[in-house]
């Protein structure tokens, strides 16, 4: 391969392990994916597998060969996922938040890292209420509570007077 050493390719980033800072490339022009390191890599951006890189070949060791200068030519499309996380606007940790519900309802939602509020989903007023009167009342519940109350004040009257009456 020495006739190739210094030669520029055009090539597709085919593997990259983040962790361990090292990946391969492919080039049409050479028969074996070439190696590379992530200190030759001369963009601000993370290597991503499909990524166009332009780079330069030199021999390392008898048989192996290594990518350095290696430039971004265009990015990998983005791949679609099933990643349903979002950044927390706090600690801006990748995380899925935890709804809080009151009364069957979603109020707001934390991050399960730091714990501050992500989302509110009835605006802070009705958090605030709802720690003074939480469950909201209607005009028909109202008057059936009422109802009630003056029920038990007069069976707890009529037990009073059954009470006295007999105790006479």
């Amino acid at each position: 391969m020495s006739g190739k050493e210094g030669k520029v390719f055009n090539g597709i980033v085919k593997f990259y392990n983040v962790a361990k800072g090292y990946g391969f490339l492919y080039a049409d022009d050479l028969v074996d994916d070439v190696y590379f390191h992530i200190n030759d890599w001369k963009n601000k951006s993370i290597p991503e597998a499909g990524d166009k890189v332009e780079f330069n070949v030199v021999k390392q060791g008898a048989e192996k060969t290594k990518a350095i200068l290696i430039f971004l030519l265009e990015a990998a499309p983005e791949k679609k996922t099933n990643d349903d996380r979002i950044a927390c606007p706090h600690c801006e940790r990748k995380m899925v938040p935890r709804v809080v519900f009151s009364y069957g309802r979603p109020m707001y939602s934390v991050c399960p890292y730091c714990g501050k509020m992500v989302k509110d989903f009835n605006g802070f007023a009705t958090i605030v209420n709802s720690a003074f009167n939480p469950k909201p009342k209607s005009k028909s519940s109202i008057w059936f509570r009422v109802m009630v109350a003056l029920l038990l004040v007069v069976y707890i009257f009529f037990l009073v007077i059954l009470f006295a009456a007999g105790a006479r």
